[in-house]
């Protein structure tokens, strides 16, 4: 926030929870930030300036294979007719 940026609290002006979750809805925040945060048991803060860009890319990868193979493991397998 900046000098200018208008004072949470303040008539008109949106608490800051309000705030956060409008970022979250607009894709400002990254959910995925938070929840590979708190399974490494870090802030976010600290997961950002702990581990690197490749790293980080690394999770994501593994997070987007693993719910992919959860969903098709959920997917029943439908018969195919034949001929």
């Amino acid at each position: 926030m900046t000098l200018a940026d208008p004072i949470p609290g303040e008539p008109g002006v949106p608490d800051l929870q309000t705030q956060y979750e409008r970022a979250f809805m607009q894709g400002e925040l990254d959910p995925f930030d938070f929840q590979l945060a708190e399974a490494l048991g870090m802030t976010v803060q600290r997961m950002r300036d702990t581990i690197s860009n490749q790293e980080y890319l690394q999770w994501r990868a593994f997070y987007v294979y693993r719910d992919a193979q959860e969903k098709l493991a959920a997917t029943p397998l439908k018969a195919v007719p034949r001929g």
